[in-house]
């Protein structure tokens, strides 16, 4: 079993809820925050491996949180 981190950030949640779904039937702990504004705090309190995100989202784009 793996323990990489990964953090799903979209502003439909049904498609972070299915992404999340199969990465943790694959080993991964993931976590994903909803509102996607929310998602800057939650990168500065954790430590994540992989930051899985959408890049056209009205609030922030996944642009933006990379950077």
């Amino acid at each position: 079993m793996t323990h990489e981190s990964i953090l799903v950030v979209d502003d439909e949640p049904l498609i972070a809820s299915l992404c999340v779904q199969v990465l943790q039937r694959d080993g991964y702990s993931v976590e994903s925050i909803y509102p996607p504004s929310a998602a800057l705090a939650r990168l500065e309190q954790g430590h994540y491996d992989l930051l899985l995100t959408d890049v056209v989202m009205p609030e922030i784009n996944g642009l933006q949180l990379m950077e």
